[in-house]
């Protein structure tokens, strides 16, 4: 039985008192009807985790132990930046769910011309806000120690615009390009730009070429935009990251 991982918003270190709040103390006393006594994971973001043993419980607080800190392995050392089209409905929610457990640093929803999603400021950062605690709880679930952030919602145009030229990007697009399995990769670090349901228009894509982005393709079977993220970091992890046999 895996014993179960909770964040803190608290920094942690070994051999002290730590308090939850919120939804990980109603997770631990409502759905896993823990008492005092029982183990714990828990890990703050750092890289590190610690088990600890709880200490107390209330209805809206929890009191734990912490003990000796360790580094699992499980963040890749390839450090991809998802920049994913917006999608309508749960489609995003679940982008963000899987690609967190696929290992991704950090991502960016956007705005692009055939996108079905128009957010205005309070209704962005509310989305923004709930992607970030979906992310939270896909590394509680796969073992992350590292919380990829979700940065607030920008139209493509301006992202493409500000790309650091050191950068390696690359864009997923119908057309005869390059199979992205057989992509090289410059160094460790790369940013992954996948459309929303209408895909890229020409603009975009000729505004990515001409800042130096490369285009791969994924084959050619077209892929639903919720879709098309998870095969790309799989595919991105075992070519280059801590997925494939080599590693």
């Amino acid at each position: 039985m895996n014993i179960p991982r909770f964040f803190s918003s608290t920094p942690l270190k070994p051999d002290s008192t730590v308090r939850l709040t919120g939804s990980p103390a109603k997770h631990m006393s409502k759905a896993l009807r823990m008492q005092p006594g029982n183990s714990v994971v828990l890990f703050d973001g750092s890289g590190c985790e610690y088990d600890a043993t709880i200490n107390s419980m209330a209805k809206s607080a929890v009191e734990l132990r912490t003990h000796l800190a360790r580094t699992p392995r499980t963040e890749s050392a390839l450090e991809i930046e998802l920049w994913q089209g917006i999608s309508k409905g749960s489609r995003m929610d679940a982008v963000v769910q899987k690609a967190t457990e696929l290992g991704v640093t950090r991502i960016r929803p956007v705005f692009t011309k055939y996108g079905m999603v128009k957010l205005d400021n309070a209704r962005a950062e509310k989305r923004t806000k709930r992607w970030q605690e979906i992310a939270v709880s896909a590394c509680e679930q796969s073992g992350r120690t590292v919380i990829p952030e979700v940065m607030p919602p920008i139209r493509l145009e301006i992202a493409l615009e500000a790309l650091n030229q050191n950068q390696q990007a690359i864009m997923l697009a119908l057309g005869d390009y390059s199979a992205l399995g057989t992509t090289p990769l410059t160094g460790k670090r790369m940013i992954l730009i996948i459309g929303p349901e209408g895909g890229f228009s020409n603009g975009e894509e000729a505004l990515a070429k001409s800042l130096g982005v490369t285009f791969g393709s994924m084959g050619p079977r077209v892929l639903r935009t919720e879709t098309a993220p998870l095969v790309a970091l799989s595919i991105l992890q075992y070519r280059y990251g801590d997925m494939g046999a080599k590693h």
